[in-house]
């Protein structure tokens, strides 16, 4: 869970409202009024940990990083599969894209055709 918010983000807050109190209480733990995810204390693991520090929209700041003015095509790609995993990982399933509209996202539609 740590790593899912690290890369999304906190889960909303409504849906931890929502969860099942030991399923919740297993990952989050609630300080001062709001949401913190819990931090491992396991013994087992072989590499130290750094806390985990959610960040608002790590995904979506991926957008434009492949800025290649010599191929515009291939950084709109980029962007358009940034898009869709954005999507698709949203926490909110009545945000989050549904299968029709996956088949219908701009980089599956626009994928060139093979040689």
């Amino acid at each position: 869970m740590q790593k899912i918010v690290q890369i999304l983000g906190m889960v909303p807050n409504d849906m931890l409202k929502r969860a099942d109190q030991q399923n919740r209480s297993q990952f989050f733990e609630k300080q001062g009024g709001s949401w913190t995810i819990r931090q491992t204390s396991d013994a087992s693991q072989t590499r130290p940990t750094s806390p985990i520090i959610p960040s608002q929209n790590p995904i979506a700041s991926l957008k434009g990083v492949f800025a290649n003015k010599q191929e515009p095509e291939r950084a709109q790609d980029y962007d358009n599969f940034v898009d869709m995993i954005f999507r698709m990982l949203t926490y909110d399933p009545k945000r989050r894209i549904r299968p029709e509209e996956a088949l219908q996202h701009p980089f599956i539609t626009n994928v060139p055709p093979e040689p």
